[in-house]
């Protein structure tokens, strides 16, 4: 374990909670709720951060390597492999001998050796794989699924952190900005005022001192894909009910006309 202790950092004040507020334009209705998550998020990242810097980098990052290891030959299983697994898996010994893993066959080797590789993308401040239930990424020819290993992307705490601080200003009615310089590519927004806000009680070191503007560019597009697939199912949803409702007060309409 590493014997470098971190000093706890104090939480962002109200001030600081009420600028962010401002700054994000959020109702006045919606401050506590915006408050009370973006506290949860700080906490929660400083949890996260001390987390994976529990173990040396080096042991963090071997055991990454291998849960992966063991998690990518099990999407590339063809059917007689799978089926032979499922028969070993489901038999009655299983149950004796695998108890933790039998009797879901290969989909739940799958889940065990997921919730594995997860646990170390965390220790390992890796990016957590591909869950099982998305299936298999397209592979592209001699790379990994999605052409590179899972975990390979810029510091998942900190993507997280900044997705959580998008995320809540929307659901509290908020706004925050974020645009590319047209010269030079670099990140321009409030998004940036709102991180700059939130830092001095993050982690030391945990905000580098530029963002990168890709990172966070596919971040906000991430959530606009989100809120594109929330808005079509609520609209779906909508229809159906309303279809329902038409339905069920045409059937009414009849059941209450007189006999002739």
């Amino acid at each position: 374990m590493s014997e470098k202790k971190r000093a706890l950092k104090p939480p962002p004040s109200e001030a600081v909670l009420r600028e962010l507020a401002d700054l994000a334009q959020v109702p006045e209705v919606e401050r506590n709720f915006y408050y009370d998550e973006i506290l949860e998020n700080v906490r929660n990242t400083c949890e996260l951060k001390e987390l994976s810097d529990g173990l040396t980098k080096e042991k963090s990052a071997k055991m990454h390597r291998s849960a992966l290891a063991l998690q990518e030959p099990l999407w590339d299983l063809n059917r007689r492999a799978a089926e032979f697994m499922d028969k070993v898996l489901n038999s009655k010994s299983a149950f004796i001998v695998f108890s933790r893993i039998s009797g879901q066959g290969t989909e739940g080797l799958k889940e065990v050796v997921d919730q594995i590789a997860r646990f170390f993308a965390l220790l390992a401040g890796k990016t957590p794989p591909r869950p099982p239930s998305l299936g298999p990424s397209q592979r592209k020819r001699g790379k990994s699924p999605g052409g590179r290993r899972p975990g390979s992307i810029y510091n998942p705490i900190l993507q997280d952190f900044i997705f959580d601080i998008w995320f809540s200003t929307k659901r509290a009615g908020g706004k925050l900005s974020f645009a590319r310089s047209p010269v030079k590519g670099k990140p321009q927004g409030t998004i940036l005022s709102a991180i700059e806000k939130l830092a001095p009680h993050l982690p030391d070191d945990f905000v580098p001192n530029v963002l990168p503007a890709r990172m966070l560019q596919e971040l906000i597009a991430r959530w606009n894909k989100l809120e594109a697939q929330y808005e079509a199912l609520e609209a779906e949803t909508s229809g159906f009910a309303g279809a329902n409702t038409a339905a069920s007060s045409k059937r009414n309409t009849k059941s209450r006309r007189p006999n002739n």
